[in-house]
């Protein structure tokens, strides 16, 4: 959709995906069930499509909130008599802001890419909020993304028994946070439904695959449902007017409250995974409990840190500092089970946090210094120091993204890789190479 006025470079730093209306009039749907006449506030409402689908569903008082000054200008020309502001989520007085329901599409930056100002005001948000009441979602703090907190701020405007439903990653229930977060949200609100398209993508220009959650403040968690729409969302728009219509328009799978580390399985698996799942009984185990997972590292600066082997040879870095790297499931070697350690195409440039690396390295530390203005890029300003990339070596890697084949590699020494892969470290007894055939088995 336009962005009246805004630039995709500006949109992609404030996290901005703007909403197609018949996504946002499902949003509307769940959120409002079939309640005309309520007080709806979207206080992340860039162009103001959620405003404008909520105004044709009955909505009484419209209001909506944005950081960016053409969103707003655009929300006010299109919903006209809506009481739009321009101004942050994180610096409104709550109780000037409650309403029957919150609905938008909150913006998803994570967190290591979050302006210090912007995190800062966030975590304060957090204890001002829910201090004494949620501890769980004040505990999140640093690991939190800007949508978690968004989330977090936005339950606050909610009135008790009203809903909050929002547009948001699925990300949000795999990420490091997910379990403190959704277990801190259901200390005072109940999640009610969880909506995605397995055959559908909502945004064809964003990264990350959108689902549509639905809680309500005040509701005790129970059981719920998670509805994988059949139909395209055009269609489903025209039907669902409330919670108890998306049966007609989706497959439903019951989630449990407390246990958000299955939900995505719920979304994502096909149902001839749970057949599965019940013959197996105590057999299946997660795999945390035989291997350690931890995400491949984020090195702020592909450019800087990452190369190929060529480039790496024409500079003469100390072949020391240089590590095999394992990068996307579509690179040249990916194809193979067994990584090469020395026919990797990259290399990962790893100087150790040492007060001598200058002296042990002078090569590559000559390198990073001539790259030195990295050191104030939001992905670097956390790390200290900036130059020294937080890389775990490990033989075995889990996959997060697949290109033709689902291939979970393996390496006869340890390697390091790129966040887009998951390194595993086998507990004590456990075979790398048994657990690689058994990830790379059928049955997973």
């Amino acid at each position: 959709m336009a962005s009246n006025g805004s630039t995709p470079s500006l949109r992609h730093q404030l996290g901005q995906w703007f909403t197609p209306p018949e996504l946002a009039d499902l949003v509307v749907a769940l959120a409002t069930d079939k309640r005309p006449g309520l007080d709806i506030v979207d206080p992340t409402c860039g162009d103001g499509v959620f405003l404008e689908r909520a105004r044709l569903a009955g909505g009484k008082r419209l209001r909506g909130l944005d950081i960016d000054p053409h969103a707003v200008a655009g929300a006010r020309g299109r919903v006209e008599g809506a009481e739009i502001s321009c101004g942050s989520l994180f610096s409104i007085e709550p109780e000037q802001w409650m309403a029957d329901a919150v609905i938008g599409n909150p913006p998803y930056v994570r967190q290591e890419r979050l302006e210090n100002h912007t995190r800062s005001d966030g975590q304060r948000c957090l204890e001002a909020d829910w201090n004494g009441v949620a501890d769980k979602l004040v505990a999140l703090g640093k690991r939190a993304d800007l949508s978690a907190l968004c989330i977090s701020r936005m339950l606050r405007l909610v009135k008790p028994g009203g809903r909050l439903g929002l547009v948001v990653s699925s990300a949000l229930f795999d990420a490091g946070y997910a379990r403190a977060l959704w277990r801190g949200l259901e200390q005072v609100a109940a999640v009610v439904a969880i909506v995605e398209s397995p055959d559908e993508r909502w945004f064809s220009d964003a990264a990350v695959n959108a689902v549509v959650i639905v809680l309500e403040r005040g509701k005790e968690p129970a059981p719920f449902p998670v509805a994988r729409l059949r139909v395209p969302i055009e269609e489903a728009r025209a039907v669902v007017k409330g919670l108890d219509d998306l049966a007609k328009v989706a497959e439903i799978r019951t989630a449990e409250p407390g246990r958000s580390e299955t939900w995505a399985s719920l979304l994502r698996a096909p149902s001839a995974w749970f057949e599965f799942e019940r013959v197996c009984g105590d057999a299946l185990v997660p795999l945390s409990e035989i291997a350690s997972i931890k995400r491949g590292m984020t090195s702020g600066a592909n450019d800087v840190f990452y190369m190929s082997r060529t480039k790496a040879e024409e500079l003469a870095l100390e072949p020391e500092v240089l590590a095999p790297l394992v990068r996307s499931p579509r690179e040249a070697s990916a194809e193979s089970i067994v990584i090469e350690p020395d026919g990797t195409p990259s290399v990962a440039l790893v100087v150790p946090d040492v007060e001598d690396a200058r002296q042990r390295y002078p090569i590559a530390w000559q390198y990073l210094m001539s790259y030195s203005e990295a050191a104030e890029r939001p992905t670097l300003r956390a790390r200290s120091p900036w130059w020294s990339l937080p890389a775990t070596a490990s033989r075995v890697f889990l996959t997060k993204a697949y290109g033709a084949r689902f291939i979970q590699r393996l390496s006869p020494i340890p390697v390091v890789a790129d966040q887009r892969v998951y390194a595993l470290t086998p507990k004590h007894g456990i075979d790398p190479t048994l657990l690689a055939a058994v990830l790379n088995s059928t049955y997973t």
